[in-house]
């Protein structure tokens, strides 16, 4: 992925609102990369507090991991403070919570 590439997909995930969750799988399907990719590039965020990778699920509706400075405990604790209820890894009421919607320009 080119550096411009790169920098429009770390903006992507502010386009998510408080409240809101995405998957790793729509985010691939708006830049027509594979999912695992897309946690390579999560993995690899060097500025999670600036861009919110913490918002990004699996398409089952569990958490997922977080990987860097931070942990999932970390990850959890987060969509909480946005407001997305979770039990145990899963969050609850998915449905209503997931965010599609991207814009890319």
């Amino acid at each position: 992925m080119d550096p411009i590439t790169e920098n429009r997909f770390y903006r992507t995930l502010n386009q998510i609102p408080k409240g809101k969750v995405s998957t790793y799988k729509a985010i691939a399907q708006v830049f027509k990369i594979n999912p695992r990719f897309v946690g390579y590039l999560l993995k690899n965020n060097q500025y999670p507090d600036k861009y919110a990778c913490y918002k990004i699920v699996k398409s089952d509706g569990t958490t997922g991991g977080y990987a860097g400075k931070y942990n999932n405990r970390d990850k959890i604790k987060k969509l909480r403070q946005d407001g997305i209820e979770i039990q145990g890894n899963r969050i609850k009421n998915f449905a209503k919570v997931l965010f599609v919607d991207f814009k890319i320009s």
